[in-house]
């Protein structure tokens, strides 16, 4: 399951403070999402199903 502290990095970046090691993959394709234009989306909590997409424009 993805927790809430993964989540917010995931949708949101990182909050002021250092990154956890196990927060480092999210941070880094939130970060490369926004470079790019685009952002991470994600699917509502769900005990059985959990959809992450990146959505990033064409160049």
């Amino acid at each position: 399951m993805l927790d809430a502290g993964l989540r917010e990095i995931l949708t949101k970046g990182v909050p002021s403070g250092e990154i956890e090691p196990r927060a480092a993959g999210a941070w880094l394709a939130s970060t490369l999402a926004e470079e790019s234009g685009g952002s991470i989306r994600l699917s509502e909590p769900a005990p059985e199903v959990l959809m992450i997409g990146a959505v990033v424009p064409r160049n």
